[in-house]
């Protein structure tokens, strides 16, 4: 059995400590976020009731809406490449948004280039901390994405055992 440092994305035989199998978790959460919200873009669901509980989605028109009203108060550069680019071709943008977050989102919740997929994630959202600057959102709002996203790109994680192994075996050692 090899220990956890030396991990590779192939050791699927072996049986995972409590501290990798919190790191899954906490990635696997991550990859459900992400997932949730690239296929609310994908099929435009942007509410979800299940019995008392109410919540929503972050769809594409409720992204154009952030957007928009995020890069009123966002700063320099990044306002100007929000209004004058973003904005008027968000149907170009908009699918390559859905598409990021879908990817994310599968390789954060099976660890198939898990690392790639924490800093994409991590990207995206320190993308909508900077539209957010100047909007009055809470200091940390983003932060805890940012943070734990970051930490998870120099983490090697075991992929999820239901991976099959000769998949995982054409895997590069990086991934």
């Amino acid at each position: 059995m090899m220990g956890a440092r030396n991990a590779s994305p192939v050791d699927t035989d072996r049986s995972l400590s409590r501290q990798e199998w919190a790191l899954v978790v906490l990635r696997g959460f991550f990859g459900v976020v992400y997932l949730a919200n690239g296929l609310a873009k994908l099929t435009g669901v942007g509410s979800v009731t299940i019995g008392p509980w109410r919540t929503f989605l972050i769809n594409l028109g409720i992204t154009q809406g952030i957007l928009t009203h995020d890069a009123k108060s966002s700063i320099g550069l990044y306002h100007d490449f929000a209004v004058n680019v973003v904005l008027p071709h968000f149907n170009l943008f908009g699918p390559m948004i859905t598409v990021a977050e879908t990817a994310v989102g599968l390789g954060l919740l099976t660890g198939v280039f898990g690392r790639f997929a924490a800093l994409g994630g991590a990207l995206l959202a320190l993308n909508v901390a900077t539209a957010a600057i100047g909007t009055g959102e809470w200091t940390f709002e983003y932060l805890i994405e940012i943070v734990p996203l970051s930490c998870l790109v120099f983490l090697r994680i075991p992929v999820l055992p239901v991976i099959p192994r000769e998949w995982l075996a054409r895997l590069p050692a990086w991934a």
